[in-house]
């Protein structure tokens, strides 16, 4: 089995950050040690789904084997989510029957690498680590609109060592 840690942009050079169950059901970020490598609480299976009639990819937590999922509880009745509490969690799921909610797609990559990971079906909204750029460990993970492409809102599969 192959396990990937979800990176994201910004400040990675400096301060990286990745994807974390750490605060689960809630996904957050944590910091990442580039020397160490990635702890069991940011690991993922990544898993492109073609079984459904427009495929995505599917990330699968190792140690709990829940999936992350768009959280769609705080959306209002247009679909559009209030920002501040519409996220990403983990939940049971699999991979041989996904709901939409547990398909992602990526965007467009930029020059190093990095891209856009989007709810399937909402080219809208991307996974944005929230705030204005001074992160801390367990820092909200949130689906924001498009914003022209800053660090906060890029992201990158990494395969773990």
């Amino acid at each position: 089995m192959q396990y990937y840690y979800i990176a994201s942009e910004w400040q990675w050079a400096s301060r990286p950050f990745v994807l974390s169950v750490a605060k689960a059901p809630k996904a957050t970020i944590s910091p990442f040690n580039l020397a160490a490598g990635p702890t069991d609480d940011q690991l993922f299976e990544v898993e492109y789904n073609y079984d459904h009639p427009t495929p995505g990819i599917q990330f699968r937590h190792k140690t709990t084997g829940l999936y992350l999922v768009r959280d769609t509880s705080n959306f209002n009745v247009m679909g559009t989510p209030q920002f501040e509490d519409a996220g990403i969690k983990l939940v049971n799921g699999s991979f041989t029957s996904p709901g939409t909610k547990t398909l992602f797609t990526w965007g467009s990559v930029n020059a190093g690498g990095w891209s856009a990971l989007r709810p399937h079906g909402r080219d809208d909204l991307n996974l944005n680590v929230q705030g204005g750029g001074t992160y801390t460990d367990g820092q909200a993970i949130i689906f924001y609109q498009w914003s022209g492409g800053y660090q906060n809102m890029q992201w990158k599969a990494i395969l773990a060592p």
